[in-house]
């Protein structure tokens, strides 16, 4: 993860690094309990790792220095979400959780999530297990529709902008907006 003054990454020890282009070796180094295999996120100060132990880490950008940690309960692998105060966190056993980048408080969880791919500022984005497009409020997690995206099996990552771009496997890429 790059952010504006740092490069930071974790390992399949449960450690995470940072340096940076002054300094030879690590700036800092955390152990989490388990691998760091998922990618990490950043909201400034705040650099966030998940792990296979089931933990969500907030660690600050310069120091290491652990703000807050989380527990989902089951491994994580997959990174996790920042969109503007919020993170978004989802384990491998499924399901969402919405937790304040500041606190790690959590806000909701929202069952059935396997896979963010996209948000607006009133809606967030996701699938379930089989590939349907599952469509969340965002300030309270319920599910306010279903969408068939079965037959569209890629679904592109998008936290830039509100646009959902799914893709057939055959070269047929649609862009949907809400």
């Amino acid at each position: 993860l790059l952010t504006g003054t740092t490069l930071v990454w974790g390992t399949d020890k449960g450690l995470v690094y940072s340096a940076t282009r002054e300094e030879l070796g690590a700036k800092f180094r955390f152990r989490a309990r388990g691998p760091v295999s998922a990618a990490l996120a950043y909201r400034s100060p705040y650099v966030f790792a998940a792990s296979r132990d089931g933990y969500v880490y907030a660690l600050h950008e310069q120091r290491g220095t652990p703000l807050w940690q989380f527990s989902s309960g089951n491994p994580i692998s997959q990174g996790p979400i920042v969109l503007g105060d919020w993170l978004y966190v989802i384990p491998e056993a499924g399901g969402m959780f919405r937790l304040s980048a500041e606190t790690g408080e959590e806000q909701w969880y929202a069952p059935g999530v396997h896979q963010f791919y996209a948000a607006s500022p009133t809606r967030m984005y996701t699938t379930d297990l089989v590939g349907r497009t599952l469509i969340l409020d965002v300030e309270t997690g319920a599910r306010l529709s279903t969408l068939s995206t079965e037959a569209w099996p890629i679904k592109v990552h998008n936290t830039r902008t509100d646009r959902l771009y799914i893709c057939n496997g055959t070269g047929l890429i649609q862009c949907l907006h809400e």
